[in-house]
């Protein structure tokens, strides 16, 4: 009797997690998009994280060049990009200091 209770709970448990499996994937896949531009500390990149795991990096210039407007243009190129590849973009936030401009994006898969 008590195999029976385990081996019950075990199916319900693993058919919630199928089904909340199945729903985030008829949801979309979602997709993390950082930029970094610093003038110390670390690199300023853009970093991708696809939903698959695979992962990219972009080289951005740093502040100290005063290069902001190309660094824009870059960024804009990598959203239009993304976006041609059927990614929306759900929400952004960002923030500075004195040496660094950080924004996270995400963007869900609509096709």
């Amino acid at each position: 009797m008590k195999n029976r209770k385990i081996i019950f709970l075990a199916a319900i448990l693993g058919l919630m997690f199928s089904t909340a499996s199945l729903k985030a994937q008829a949801e979309g896949e979602y997709l993390i998009m950082r930029t970094v531009e610093t003038t110390i500390f670390w690199p300023s990149q853009i970093s991708i994280a696809y939903p698959d795991g695979k992962l990219e990096e972009i080289p951005l210039l740093g502040l100290k060049k005063k290069k902001l407007g190309e660094n824009a243009a870059l960024i804009l190129k990598k959203i239009n990009e993304l976006k041609s590849q059927g990614y929306e973009l759900v929400t952004s936030n960002g923030g500075n200091s004195d040496n660094a401009i950080v924004h996270t994006y995400v963007f869900k898969k609509t096709e």
